[in-house]
């Protein structure tokens, strides 16, 4: 469609709430989503990380995949949890359904936190220098499985698992899983994360990565990869968002 500016009334309508909009949009200016924002802040304050302009909107669609997944049964994981901050949004999340449902309340069972609590794997050539400078920093090294424990606080039947991944998969329950969080950063972990998962899915699970990408400064473009080379192989379409994440939903 094109406008004529010599003809006022095939101008768009300026007049309009749209054309009132801020600068920013979606995801990226949630002041009205309260329930996420108490939540998110105070997931921050536990964890004592730093907020920056791109965690909250990762998080906030992370949610949103994982409300998708009410009424299925099946555990859900994290893994790669750092401090605990999206593993505290997802437990709150199930506690808010529950409730809603007329339920007591939720305390973290059947949810499983997968991590070293010791910072990254080794990065491998798909990773880049950047990953394995990284690495060499020792980025992420900065929690504890008793720091964890004291942002889940609210939710004692969490299931902390401590190892390296693939091998510590190994001692997690052989179950099915309606949602799972991957944030591993790294391409092989990445990649094991999906191979050992995704099979795992209840039909209309959902499994969200959070360090797809892509990234300005080009970090983490080792899990791109993995997902990328995992779709590709098993011929399973997934989906990005402009916030990072990208998305498999088990059909």
């Amino acid at each position: 469609m094109t406008f004529d500016s010599a003809n006022k009334d095939q101008r768009p309508n300026t007049e309009s709430s749209d054309a009132n909009l801020p600068d920013v949009y979606g995801a990226m200016c949630l002041t009205q989503d309260q329930p996420f924002l108490e939540i998110f802040q105070e997931g921050l304050q536990r964890t004592e990380m730093n907020n920056h302009p791109w965690l909250r909107p990762r998080f906030f669609h992370m949610v949103q995949m994982l409300k998708l997944t009410s009424g299925l049964t099946g555990a859900t994981a994290d893994a790669g949890c750092f401090r605990g901050l999206s593993s505290f949004l997802i437990c709150n999340y199930l506690n808010l359904e529950k409730t809603a449902n007329g339920a007591t309340g939720y305390h973290g069972q059947g949810h499983f936190m997968i991590d070293s609590y010791e910072g990254l794997s080794e990065p491998v050539a798909q990773d880049g220098a950047e990953s394995k400078q990284r690495w060499g920093e020792k980025a992420f090294t900065n929690t504890s499985v008793e720091r964890v424990l004291q942002t889940m606080k609210d939710f004692p039947e969490i299931k902390i698992v401590q190892g390296w991944i693939p091998d510590v998969l190994s001692e997690v329950p052989e179950q099915e899983y309606r949602f799972v969080h991957i944030d591993v950063d790294l391409y092989q972990p990445t990649l094991d994360c999906l191979h050992y998962f995704y099979p795992r899915l209840v039909h209309g699970g959902i499994i969200v990565i959070d360090d797809f990408g892509p990234w300005r400064n080009k970090k983490w473009p080792g899990c791109q990869q993995a997902v990328r080379l995992f779709s590709k192989e098993s011929s399973i379409p997934f989906a990005a968002f402009d916030s990072g994440n990208a998305v498999f939903f088990k059909r």
